[in-house]
């Protein structure tokens, strides 16, 4: 679309000299109905476009698609501010232990009660040995708790001259192995309770362990950020040596793929910092700006590469379940990253708590979560969806008042599932009392009319449902059009030869008269020995329309102005 303004040129012959002298007088600023702004239209296809929304019983996937989450359960409130850790023993129950009053729960048969009230402050790791015996390592005391899972009774297994027992696992032979902090040690417990220290890396902390079937030991470390592979001898390789300095987690899969969690910092410098012991008090979506979480897949014949470029800025947990897909526990939105062996990616559930802290597999068809800021225990199965969930839209910024037309989106709904949308809009750039409320549902996938009132700022809905536990409806695409009322142009900067630069609030640069633009001085203004001058000039339309301008002119005691051009070059130069 193009608008058109409207700029005067006064001019005028001095005899004697025969000296040109233009002065610019500003008319109003026209635009034209039929040459309008035009309609524009937001479209969403994307799952990094559909990530920046909020999802709620809801899933994104790398294909594009919005879709039902799996049904998720909440299965235990704590009361305590984080689950830092979870695992599930062979009769299904689920045990968390928490902080920061270093309490460990049991739940069984949904329900959850008070298993041990240990003396630390938080409890960071747990494991099960072969008799179903449970061991908790935690933080400030650097002790290893044997608890009895039926009735609580606990005792010191071992006592470790650390200060931090991030990880807990258990080889073959029952040999029970801890990453600790702030040293950078790898302790080994033998089944009696005899303490070796078994590797002391140059790092700061060994954040995660895992163990494979030839009982090789995998350790994530901070400091410089290694992954070590250490023989039952003791002996260390490093084995993968990441670009970031945290490796926050680690998990095997039945192939023997290690998959690895890292924090890579860019722009700021949030990292886990365990000298606070608490991971998930980092500072949350502002101050994680510019850091992204990066996944490494490593084969067991050690090559590597980059799995994942997870958007959270932490990734604070990791599992692998009996098919081997890969979970991922992030912070600071509480989403859950589901990725298939293949790499297909999904945007799987968005807690209603900011972090993710723990995950765990009953090794049939479930998975547990715990989260942190408030210390609560989640459950969703693999294979059930929700009934019903909702996605609400990023708020989009039309930079104008606008008027609203059709809204429509692309997708499928089989038979007993539905699919519709809402949409609600005001001034402010964040939703509150003065938006409009949420529209009607609009169920036409081919488009209707947005109802709700022009306004800067719009907002969609889509909800989705279905009957069947097995089947989801999927959304594709939501386009919205818009019309954003029509700005008039403006002229920015204009220079005469002479006179300065004059602005379009009439301030004059480079000029020492005052009062109207009229030129001061012994030399006249616009003189050249060519009889000739350039005129140019700035102007902008903040609907990103092309201008047209109509350049008119007049004696210096003449009334009529006279048409000299019309002039669209976007440069805005004029040779006279």
């Amino acid at each position: 679309m193009r608008k058109r303004i409207k700029a005067s040129v006064l001019q005028c012959f001095s005899a004697p000299v025969k000296a040109l002298m233009l002065m610019v007088v500003f008319s109003s600023l026209c635009s034209f109905p039929a040459m309008a702004v035009g309609t524009v239209t937001w479209r969403e296809t994307k799952q990094v476009q559909f990530d920046e929304g909020e999802l709620k019983n809801v899933s994104t996937t790398d294909k594009g698609e919005i879709i039902l989450s799996p049904a998720v359960d909440l299965l235990y409130n704590s009361g305590q501010l984080y689950v830092w850790s979870l695992i599930v023993d062979k009769q299904g129950k689920i045990y968390a232990g928490t902080g920061n009053n270093g309490v460990i729960y049991k739940i069984e048969n949904g329900k959850g009660s008070l298993l041990y009230d240990s003396p630390e402050i938080s409890v960071h790791s747990l494991a099960l040995d072969k008799e179903g015996n449970l061991y908790a390592g935690g933080s400030p005391r650097g002790i290893i708790y044997k608890i009895n899972p039926g009735n609580g009774k606990a005792k010191i297994f071992a006592v470790l001259d650390e200060e931090y027992i991030w990880a807990l696992a258990f080889d073959s032979q029952g040999n029970l192995y801890a990453g600790t902090g702030q040293r950078g040690r790898i302790y080994r417990i033998s089944p009696q309770g005899k303490v070796d220290l078994f590797y002391d890396s140059p790092e700061t902390h060994i954040l995660s362990l895992v163990i494979d079937s030839r009982d090789d030991i995998y350790a994530g470390s901070e400091g410089q950020g290694i992954v070590y592979k250490i023989n039952l001898q003791g002996k260390a390789f490093a084995l993968y040596d990441p670009p970031q300095k945290e490796v926050s987690a680690l998990a095997l899969d039945s192939k023997g793929n290690l998959y690895v969690g890292t924090v890579k910092k860019e722009a700021s410098t949030v990292s886990r910092a365990p000298a606070s012991g608490n991971p998930a008090a980092r500072n949350k979506k502002g101050a994680a700006k510019g850091i992204v979480s990066l996944i490494y897949r490593v084969t067991p014949d050690g090559d590597y590469r980059q799995w994942f470029r997870c958007p959270e800025p932490l990734v604070l947990s990791m599992l692998v379940d009996g098919k081997d897909n890969l979970y991922l526990g992030t912070g600071n939105r509480g989403l859950i990253y589901k990725l298939s062996p293949e790499g297909d990616t999904v945007t799987l559930i968005q807690s209603s708590e900011p972090q993710v802290l723990s995950l765990a597999f009953d090794g049939k068809d479930s998975v547990y979560f715990g989260s942190g800021n408030l210390g609560r225990v989640y459950a969703f199965p693999s294979a059930r969806y929700a009934r019903e969930g909702t996605f609400e839209s990023k708020i989009y910024d039309a930079s104008f008042i606008s008027l609203w037309g059709n809204i429509s989106f692309k997708g499928k709904a089989p038979q007993g599932t539905a699919i519709t949308l809402a949409t609600r809009s005001g001034n402010t750039e964040m939703p509150g009392n003065t938006w409009s409320k949420w529209s009607k549902e609009y169920n036409v996938s081919q488009g209707e009319p947005v109802t709700s009132p022009p306004a800067r700022f719009i907002q969609y809905r889509a909800r989705l449902s279905t009957r069947d536990k097995l089947l989801t409806p999927v959304i594709e695409e939501v386009s919205l059009a818009l019309l954003p009322r029509n700005q008039a142009p403006e002229i920015t900067l204009l220079k005469v030869p002479g006179w300065g630069d004059k602005d379009n609030g009439g301030n004059k640069n480079n000029n020492k008269g005052k009062g109207d633009s009229s030129p001061t001085g012994t030399k006249k203004p616009g003189e050249s020995k060519t009889g000739k001058i350039t005129v140019s000039w700035k102007a902008t339309d903040l609907n990103g329309d092309a201008l047209l301008y109509d350049l008119y002119f007049r004696g210096e005691r003449e009334e009529q102005w006279k048409e000299l051009k019309t002039y669209c070059d976007e440069l805005g130069i004029l040779f006279i």
